[in-house]
């Protein structure tokens, strides 16, 4: 008979389910010491880049909780910094949507891309303008630092509109915040 807190101990809860599985649930939940484990146990074969249904990667949900941590150690075991999910969205998306100035800066300086775009013809950049918090105008500077495009490049296309606003949008934040005027010349 299993012991009434089988189902909180990291074997409990997991039962079943395959070690990629196993992986992107201990990341969600920020289990770090089961991240850990599960990361260095050899005995048989993880894919860090395992993805669920979504394509949801264990990467794309400790930069959604901004786990420093978990994203190192998985950045260390080869973690995809640029595999997308369903959306077209990274790892760095998830970061800059949840306005974690760190992790994105962890993410960029690891080699993500500032310049993909996703299915909905949204840049990063374009996310970190719509994401309206106190880090918003740090990671817009972070990003525009990294030449991110403030147009969008790809196969679905914004309006001009899109991009105006866009453009008005990162002025905004540029000034509000007293972010260096030199910002602006990475929009022209």
């Amino acid at each position: 008979m299993a012991s009434p807190n089988a189902a909180s101990t990291p074997h409990g809860k997991y039962s079943g389910k395959t070690r990629g599985e196993k992986l992107r649930s201990a990341a969600q939940n920020l289990e770090v010491r089961h991240v850990c484990n599960l990361l260095k146990d050899d005995s048989e074969p993880l894919d860090v880049n395992d993805a669920d249904s979504f394509g949801n990667t264990a990467l794309m949900h400790v930069a959604a909780k901004g786990s420093i941590e978990m994203a190192e150690e998985l950045l260390k075991h080869k973690a995809n910094i640029n595999a997308k999910d369903k959306y077209g969205q990274t790892a760095l998306f998830f970061a800059v949507s949840n306005g974690h100035t760190e992790m994105v800066q962890l993410l960029i300086e690891a080699g993500a891309s500032t310049n993909d775009v996703t299915v909905f013809g949204q840049t990063v950049i374009m996310k970190a303008a719509y994401t309206i918090s106190i880090y918003s105008a740090s990671i817009v500077q972070i990003l525009l630092e990294q030449q991110a495009h403030t147009d969008v490049q790809g196969e679905v296309r914004a309006s001009p509109f899109h991009c105006l606003w866009l453009v008005t949008r990162v002025a905004w934040f540029t000034l509000r915040f007293g972010l260096s005027l030199c910002s602006l010349k990475y929009l022209f």
